[in-house]
């Protein structure tokens, strides 16, 4: 388990947010959810080489998202892919969880906050590929993917990140004998 902190303690942005100018916060409640669930708003390209001040503004303009005992997958196993989205606050609550599936994932925001929730790479189904057909080698595991966590204001709780791989595949059973 891995015990994240905050870049710094500091909360001073250079100019407060107007409601006009923020996105809309989204509240998710027992469900499944992919990226695209959370809108172009929050998965829109953040730009670079800015000041902290600078980025903790722009991510207020974010939306604030609320895993409320529901799911985020980032893509599909085996997609290979390398997302990023930034928000406001993100809030794990009630086993609100992210599950990588062995993706690339990079979570910009201002603020974590985590009781009950965890980062993953697969849920505990998909830790074992399924066994392999008859008279072949079973298929070796995923690796976890990556996770890059940018919180620039604070984070309150605990937030495990777990990116265990994958378990290999059983080989199937062997062919009749003579």
């Amino acid at each position: 388990m891995i015990t994240l902190q905050p870049k710094s303690n500091s909360t001073a942005v250079e100019s407060p947010v107007k409601p006009s100018e923020k996105a809309a916060d989204l509240n998710f409640v027992g469900k499944n959810l992919t990226l695209e669930d959370l809108g172009t708003a929050a998965r829109e390209p953040f730009p670079s080489g800015l000041s902290e001040g600078e980025q903790t503004r722009l991510l207020q303009q974010r939306p604030s998202v609320v895993l409320d005992g529901s799911t985020l997958f980032v893509g599909k196993i085996g997609d290979n892919s390398d997302s990023t989205v930034a928000l406001n606050a993100l809030k794990l609550i009630n086993g609100g969880k992210i599950v990588t599936n062995g993706n690339t994932f990079r979570l910009k925001t201002a603020r974590i906050i985590a009781n009950d929730g965890l980062i993953t790479s697969f849920l505990p189904t998909d830790l074992t590929p399924l066994d392999a057909p008859q008279g072949t080698s079973g298929q070796p595991g995923r690796n976890g993917g990556t996770v890059t966590l940018a919180v620039s204001a604070s984070l309150d709780g605990i937030l495990p990140v777990r990116l265990s791989g994958q378990n290999g595949a059983r080989g199937g059973a062997g062919s009749q004998g003579a």
